[in-house]
């Protein structure tokens, strides 16, 4: 993954993070207007009539308020758990440099039916790594041990 790749993603999730903040705020802003008129509706029910006038607009906001505060809560967990794997990934991936120098070698370069004590494959493309190699020269990925 090159550094265009997960700037790119990264700004994705860091949107969706703030759209599901946004939908948040506004689904407690709705549910708080939609408890109070409620709570005042049951109050005031016995005034001929006004607390229905309360209770029916309380019964949408209290919903919609609900539905985007759970709506919001579930993607915020959903953008977090996203940046975190995005940003380990990254941390794992060796970042190439203008002044570091990386030589690839052909794997057709180096074939003999002799077997190497030093060597290991990688699990990823099945390159041959001599034992020193902290990636695989041929796909660049960590070599695990």
């Amino acid at each position: 993954m090159n550094n265009f790749d997960y700037s790119s993603q990264m700004q994705s999730l860091l949107r969706q993070h703030a759209s599901a903040k946004r939908k948040m705020i506004f689904g407690i802003i709705f549910t708080s207007i939609g408890y109070t008129l409620l709570v005042y509706g049951l109050s005031f029910i016995s005034f001929y009539g006004l607390g229905l006038l309360l209770i029916i607009p309380g019964i949408p906001f209290f919903i919609i308020g609900l539905t985007n505060l759970i709506n919001g809560w579930k993607a915020r967990f959903r953008t977090n758990r996203s940046i975190n794997i995005l940003k380990k990934s990254e941390a794992q991936t060796p970042i190439l440099t203008e002044n570091t120098e990386y030589t690839l070698s052909n794997p057709d370069d180096s074939v003999s039916n002799e077997p190497e004590n030093d060597a290991v494959f990688c699990s990823q493309c099945g390159g041959k790594i001599s034992a020193d190699n902290s990636f695989c020269p041929y796909c660049g990925k960590p070599v695990s041990r």
